[in-house]
């Protein structure tokens, strides 16, 4: 007959252990409190800022930010990016509203995960000068250390722009699109002030005034210096159709487009 194991007896008594439960208890109550309140969502904001204002170089504003735990959401109001545009003019960008919903929250790197983004009413305000240049600032990078800095690394399940207008110059176009299953990433080459980026999109809506929604898909891969851009491929599909294309504008200045298709 094998002998049974006495059980270990707890050293602590159990009122112990109901204290630490209770504790535990308290804990939680308190962070979920914390980040729901306004100290936090001012923390957020201040974060949202930052990165934003490293990534583009502008000068940020934003009105007001929301944060919601349970949804992994964030409302903000009153985005505005202001670049080098004259004092009085419409800025780089803004939009009344923006909403974002997470899969993955992490303010420590570049790296996000959404499940949504949408803009409404956005406006981007690009002006080309006479001598070519543009009131895009460059970003806040580092001046010494690795030549190449990530700006970021994308990653949204759904992009939305609603009622949006792109400004360019006296130009003024219609932003409205729906976009699936999209990933961006952005390089800056210190040294040449050149942007590098690709870009994928599984499914996009499009739309231009009263014509019906186009939809597609595409893959990028380009560079993008202060007065000129390179699209080193762009594929586009449509339906049962794909084009394939690469190209450079030269100088925005005199604009001289190169395409090469296939």
């Amino acid at each position: 007959m094998s002998e049974k194991t006495p059980s270990r007896l707890s050293r602590f008594p159990w009122w112990f252990w109901a204290v630490m439960a209770g504790l535990f208890v308290l804990f939680v109550m308190v962070i979920g409190w914390f980040l729901n309140s306004p100290v936090f969502e001012d923390i957020v904001r201040g974060r949202v800022i930052a990165q934003i204002q490293k990534a583009t170089g502008g000068t940020v504003e934003l009105q007001s930010l929301h944060w919601n735990v349970k949804r992994l959401e964030i409302e903000a109001n009153g985005l505005t990016i202001r670049g080098l545009e004259p004092v009085g003019d419409v800025p780089l960008a803004h939009a009344d509203r923006l909403l974002v919903r997470m899969r993955v929250v992490s303010f420590l790197n570049t790296n996000i995960d959404l499940s949504q983004l949408t803009l409404e009413h956005p406006v981007i305000h690009l002006i080309v000068k006479p001598d070519g240049s543009t009131n895009v600032p460059g970003p806040q990078v580092k001046t010494s250390g690795e030549p190449t800095q990530q700006l970021f690394d994308l990653a949204v399940g759904r992009v939305e722009l609603r009622n949006g207008t792109l400004l360019l110059n006296d130009q003024k176009l219609p932003l409205d699109f729906k976009a699936n299953d999209v990933g961006i990433t952005m390089d800056y080459q210190h040294s040449q002030r050149r942007y590098d980026s690709t870009l994928h999109v599984g499914k996009m809506d499009a739309q231009y005034q009263d014509y019906r929604d186009v939809a597609a898909s595409a893959d990028a891969e380009f560079s993008l210096w202060q007065s000129k851009v390179q699209v080193r491929s762009l594929k586009l599909t449509s339906q049962r159709s794909s084009v394939e294309l690469s190209g450079t504008i030269d100088d925005f200045k005199h604009p001289r487009l190169q395409l090469n298709y296939g």
